[in-house]
């Protein structure tokens, strides 16, 4: 039985054990390249999504670039930037503010340019005050 009182070891512990695991792969990962891939896949496994992107800021070029783009349309995303200001991911890097979008379509921040583009994503956004950031696209079906 977990912590949860159920004995599938579903829910908050595992979880928990997810970023243990995460924690103790990342303390030993040397290259940026993988620990944000590993990042990626772990965020996807805990959120049950499809697919999963990080953008970093360029703060030189004022833009955001996808360093890791998963899923089906994940190679044709990565070429694409997006500038601060412009889109849910310009805007929470220009305000540093977390945002969650239930329903992007309503939001008037989401252009859907990428999406139009690519057939990619509708978004979760999260924003680290480290400047990085981090997408986390639809969810697998019967995810919850």
């Amino acid at each position: 039985m977990n912590k949860n009182g159920n004995g599938n070891g579903s829910g908050a512990a595992n979880h928990e054990n997810d970023v243990i695991e995460m924690a103790k792969s990342w303390a030993t990962t040397q290259d940026v390249d993988t620990l944000l891939g590993e990042i990626s896949a772990a965020v996807e496994r805990m959120t049950g999504s499809e697919a999963s992107s990080i953008l970093l800021l360029d703060a030189n070029k004022k833009q955001l670039v996808f360093k890791v783009a998963t899923g089906e349309k994940g190679s044709s995303v990565k070429r694409f930037y997006v500038p601060l200001g412009r889109g849910v991911a310009g805007w929470v890097a220009e305000n540093n503010e977390a945002v969650i979008i239930n329903d992007v379509a309503t939001d008037t921040r989401f252009t859907g340019q990428i999406d139009k583009s690519s057939g990619f994503f509708h978004p979760l956004h999260h924003r680290h005050p480290h400047g990085r950031e981090w997408t986390i696209d639809r969810r697998r079906r019967g995810a919850q």
